[in-house]
């Protein structure tokens, strides 16, 4: 008898992060499912019933004002459907930037986002003591790979900032960390397969780049005219301002205990395959941009050609019964057909289609 497969979820994880998911686990003999509804349709608790997970990986949203009830509510039908690993993927915000952070290390936010990514962290250990579901918390640096789009992840979204030419500055705090997809896809398969007992664990630390290193490395393969934005520093923006700032840097996550627990470490040279994941978000940049352009083109010619449709109805409209009536003066009286009625047959609906666009048609020819 076939046994059967394990089914893994993914909810709100990045296209480019579930492709090297989606490829990691189905090595491993998974089914690996996508999330397409939302979490708050009353859809999804069909879609758990209907698939039945055996894991579930979801990418906290601290963006989202209403983070705290989505993640409640994915939880809740996690349970109902009882998934047996549940691993919730954040990044290191808890964190002050520039320390060295284990799992257990003090949090100390430093922005909105960072406080609310502690207030999900609390209702997951919540879940976990009250329901006995077994929730891992993975923090993880910034992520980059293969496929990335602007806006994916930190990476895409200062790389968004920059094509766009958004004249905000970047607020600089620390050096950033920067881990591969796949190495994280691997990461995550040995949590889901052997970190059971791990209530949090971090998956770094990557490489981590100054922003002048960020700067030499990605300068030169901006399009041209494009540039980095400027800088400022965190001791000069005041505290209730911090928030409208893009952060570059963060936290450096320790990863002592993955390598321990779970054997994992990574492997990928970031330096080079951040190259090629920044020469693809730009190449995926451009491709938006010539794409609006090209549908802007075609919108404005229709947009032409529906203007100027009236007036084409009208001249084809004044040669048939030019046409008609020409034939009913100089055939009309040899032939024993009655071309009134051709003209009526013509004229009539053709003033009924055009109504008040073409109203003298019909009237032309007397």
């Amino acid at each position: 008898m076939a046994s059967v497969k394990r089914r893994l979820l993914l909810a709100g994880v990045p296209a480019f992060l579930a492709e090297r998911l989606r490829e990691v686990f189905e090595k491993e003999d998974w089914i690996v499912l996508t999330l397409e509804e939302d979490i708050s349709s009353e859809k999804t608790s069909d879609f758990f019933a209907a698939k039945l997970p055996t894991a579930l990986i979801y990418r906290l949203e601290p963006d989202r004002d209403d983070c705290i009830s989505r993640l409640d509510r994915l939880l809740s039908h996690a349970m109902k459907a009882n998934v047996s690993r549940i691993l919730l993927l954040e990044e290191p915000g808890v964190f002050a930037p520039g320390v060295r952070a284990g799992e257990d290390s003090k949090t100390e936010p430093l922005n909105r986002k960072g406080r609310r990514l502690c207030r999900l962290e609390s209702l997951a250990s919540i879940w976990r003591t009250n329901e006995k579901l077994s929730i891992t918390l993975v923090r993880l640096p910034a992520l980059y790979g293969p496929d990335q789009k602007p806006g994916d992840d930190f990476l895409g979204s200062l790389l968004n900032h920059i094509l766009c030419g958004e004249k905000e500055s970047v607020l600089t705090t620390a050096p950033q960390s920067f881990l591969s997809s796949r190495d994280t896809a691997y990461g995550l398969l040995q949590c889901a397969l052997r970190g059971k007992d791990l209530k949090t664990i971090h998956l770094g630390p990557g490489t981590s780049f100054s922003w002048d290193e960020f700067e030499a490395l990605a300068g030169p393969l901006l399009p041209e005219g494009k540039k980095l934005p400027e800088t400022v520093r965190l001791e000069r923006v005041p505290e209730a301002e911090i928030d409208r700032h893009l952060i570059y840097g963060n936290a450096i996550l320790d990863g002592t205990l993955a390598r321990n627990e779970l054997g994992w470490f990574s492997r990928a040279d970031d330096r080079e395959g951040l190259k090629a994941a920044i020469t693809g978000i730009r190449d995926a940049w451009t491709r938006e941009q010539a794409d609006a352009q090209k549908l802007q083109k075609e919108n404005e010619m229709k947009e032409r050609l529906n203007r100027l449709i009236p007036y084409g109805e009208n001249i084809a409209g004044f040669i048939i019964m030019a046409i008609v009536l020409a034939v009913r003066l100089f055939a009309g009286s040899r032939s024993p057909f009655d071309f009134n009625y051709l003209y009526i047959g013509i004229s009539a609906p053709w003033g009924f289609s055009m109504g008040n666009s073409s109203p003298s048609l019909p009237a032309s020819f007397p």
